[in-house]
């Protein structure tokens, strides 16, 4: 659990996770010490969590954690939400780029849209979920994670999958994901999406509460906390950029309205490339990859 945790103290909100529950890190630690079991903290850099398919970078200022394994356990996969491939980020001990939660276990709207793909940081195709979702804790089409590659750094990591959960869709589109970190706060995502049929596809990343858009241009948004930290959310490829906004549900019965950036492309064989970085003034470009100043960081 630990390894999941951010600098705020609480857990990254995959699945149905919430940040307060009965059993706390610290209470769990302290249960362990007593059992005289060792409990090591996390080292900073690279890990994985190859069998649950969590992959995650630490650092003193940042951390970002990835989703790329199965939906859930096959024996239990009522927790289950659409989010694969999606990612949280934080940076200075503050969240950045959040899951969306859960609001509840009632078979209502909100239940029905925390675990909908598009509450989640990933891609969403045709309008539909990565599985099929119905009730409150019903879930079949499990999408199957292939050809996973992953390298670790010092200063970074790459990873790189591929999941067939819209092969149930008529174009058989498939969606595959190249994440690419650097410890500097610079997070640069490739995706691919091919399908037999011409897909419209919608990539979204959604920001905690806290971050407010303070310039929005063609293909770029720049926003701005309370601190006057600044992070730049940009996409390349789509034919639409744009802000909408959505729910960030921390605890049961808990909503808060919270900005996401949408990127919307259509064809058979698409190709978008987005950044989320610490700080303003980026540029990205399609070769070069992102640039600011003579930082260049490349795809």
């Amino acid at each position: 659990m630990e390894h999941l945790t951010h600098g705020d103290g609480h857990p990254a909100l995959f699945n149905d996770c919430v940040m307060h529950y009965e059993h706390t890190l610290d209470r769990l630690k302290d249960f362990a010490r007593r059992l005289e079991v060792e409990v090591p903290s996390p080292r900073r850099g690279p890990w994985s969590l190859p069998e649950a398919g969590y992959y995650e970078w630490r650092g003193a200022e940042a951390m970002v954690v990835t989703d790329a394994g199965p939906l859930g356990p096959p024996e239990n996969p009522g927790h289950a939400h659409g989010d694969i491939f999606s990612f949280e980020l934080s940076l200075r001990g503050r969240r950045v780029v959040v899951d969306s939660g859960t609001f509840g276990y009632n078979a209502d709207e909100m239940r029905t849209y925390c675990r909908s793909t598009a509450a989640h940081n990933t891609v969403e195709i045709d309008g539909r979920d990565q599985a099929d979702f119905w009730k409150a804790f019903r879930v079949s089409g499990f999408p199957r994670i292939r050809d996973l590659r992953w390298r670790p750094a010092d200063d970074g990591f790459l990873l790189q999958a591929e999941h067939d959960g819209y092969r149930r869709l008529k174009g058989d589109a498939r969606h595959s994901r190249r994440l690419a970190w650097f410890q500097e706060g610079v997070l640069l995502i490739t995706d691919r999406i091919t399908a037999r049929r011409p897909v419209t596809v919608i990539s979204r990343v959604h920001l905690h509460p806290d971050w407010l858009p303070c310039a929005v241009d063609a293909g770029k948004v720049e926003l701005v906390s309370a601190s006057g930290d600044r992070v730049t959310v940009g996409s390349l490829g789509g034919t639409e950029v744009w802000l909408d906004t959505g729910w960030y549900c921390p605890e049961f019965g808990v909503r808060r309205p919270c900005y996401v950036v949408c990127t919307r492309a259509e064809g058979r064989d698409i190709r978008l490339r987005s950044i989320v970085a610490q700080g303003g003034d980026w540029d990205v470009h399609p070769d070069e990859g992102a640039t600011r100043g003579a930082e260049t960081f490349p795809w």
